[in-house]
């Protein structure tokens, strides 16, 4: 059966009207006393509402006074527009003084309310209806909220503040907390499951012993298959493997960490596999990475380097082979867009230096050979020289090495880029927190 919130039903249970004084005298005496907004605009504007961080051009920040309806009208992002009526229609109105001056309040100005909570509790409790999803954050705010609490203490003269206890005795946990964690209910969970896998360098996989491992167990547990070598062996046996890749491989099988095997999943379940990030930094990892999530059916690391039946010597090659690194010409636009946009060459050499660092870039060699006079033109003005030679070309090299340092990078040359003379390997901030007066120092702390 459909069920559907109409104006009929709401108005049986939420009233934002003024009763009627002869007919429902104590319930006309609560509302007009505990259930009246303000009023604010235009009468007192000294209140919380009326606030410059809370007006909403020039209107109250609770947009009251509220216009006047004869029906219910739904909308408004979920929030419902009360019937409101108007003197004229036949609403009701009560005189009150507001800084010596009587004033008339009509239904414009009344907080909605249930007539049955007002008239048990006596007391100020705005009743609305949740109409949309959009309201449920509202709703859910106050209920988990809690109670507010405040710890203050004045700490005896000499007396040393101990911030553990003070801490201890201002947390607070509310009974829907406790509830919670009396009966055990789980506080967090991950669905679906995220399976963490192997990623490595060949024979550079991580094993953990113990002191008392006898040298057996230490050997026959570095000849153990991980995740990475068993989903080798995979693919060598499993045809339905050999269309996965890597990180596809936990949606369908389940990895036994006993017997070091991958096993066909016999349940609906799945989980999703997730190599960890590895940075640029790490040139071979990294290009490692990128092969897995690229290539399906690889039985061994030899094969990861193989293209088109070319066995290459490094993972970088052979992504490059794959083109999967950009194009150089894309590298010599943006430089020389730096160049179109800027005059200064160790602004050209910071931002080449981060292009180094956080982006996936080939081989740098022919880009250097190209644009280096781009690169060094100001160390060719102030050496006086009429041409370029290698010491000019060095002196740029250490400035784009100087910024990668400090960007995080290692050495330039596993961009492929000539190394530089690498003079000074700490980056800018090390070397300016390194820049104190010893002799101060000491005169400080002794």
């Amino acid at each position: 059966m459909e069920y559907r919130v109409t104006a009929e039903f709401v108005d049986g249970i939420i009233c934002p009207e003024i009763p009627d004084k002869e007919k429902e005298p104590r319930l006309y005496e609560i509302v007009t006393t505990c259930m009246i907004h303000g009023p604010c605009i235009g009468f007192d504007e000294t209140k919380v509402c009326c606030k410059e961080r809370l007006k909403k051009n020039g209107v109250c920040g609770k947009n009251f006074p509220k216009p006047c309806w004869n029906d219910i009208l739904f909308g408004n992002n979920g929030y419902l527009q009360y019937r409101r009526r108007a003197p004229v229609e036949g609403g009701f109105t009560f005189e009150r003084k507001i800084k010596g001056k009587t004033i008339t309040v009509d239904d414009s100005w009344v907080v909605p309310y249930n007539p049955y909570l007002c008239l048990k509790y006596n007391a100020h409790i705005n009743v609305k209806c949740s109409n949309s999803i959009k309201c449920i954050a509202y709703v859910t705010k106050y209920v988990n909220k809690g109670c507010d609490k405040i710890l203050y203490t004045k700490p005896k003269e000499g007396e040393p503040v101990n911030e553990v206890r003070n801490y201890l005795e201002a947390r607070y946990i509310n009974a829907n907390e406790t509830t919670w964690k009396i009966f055990k209910f789980l506080i967090h969970r991950s669905f679906p499951p995220i399976t963490s896998l192997d990623l490595y360098l060949e024979n550079e996989n991580k094993n953990y012993y113990r002191e008392t491992d006898l040298e057996h167990k230490i050997s026959e547990q570095a000849n153990q298959d991980t995740q990475l070598t068993a989903f080798f062996k995979l693919c060598k046996t499993n045809e339905f493997a050999k269309t996965l890749y890597y990180p596809e491989v936990p949606s369908h099988f389940v990895y036994d960490k006993d017997k070091h095997t991958w096993h066909e999943r016999m349940t609906k379940t799945s989980s999703l596999g997730r190599m960890r990030d590895v940075d640029t930094k790490t040139v071979e990892l990294f290009y490692l990475r990128m092969l897995l999530t690229h290539k399906k059916d690889p039985t061994g690391y030899t094969d990861l380097r193989t293209v088109d039946g070319v066995l290459y010597d490094t993972f970088r090659e052979a992504v490059k082979a794959m083109s999967l690194l950009n194009d150089e010409e894309t590298w010599k636009k943006t430089i020389i867009e730096i160049i179109n946009h800027t005059n200064d060459r160790s602004q050209l050499r910071a931002t080449y230096a981060s292009m180094l660092v956080f982006s996936d870039l080939e081989d740098q060699s022919d880009i250097w050979k190209e644009t280096r006079d781009l690169f060094a033109s100001d160390f060719l003005r102030s050496s006086g020289l009429d041409e370029y030679n290698d010491e000019v070309y060095l002196d740029a090299l250490d400035g784009i090495q100087q910024q990668v340092w400090n960007c995080g990078g290692g050495e330039i040359s596993a961009y492929g880029l000539p190394p530089s003379r690498g003079e000074e390997k700490t980056s800018s901030v090390i070397r300016r927190e390194k820049a104190y007066n010893t002799d101060r120092l000491k005169e400080e702390v002794s």
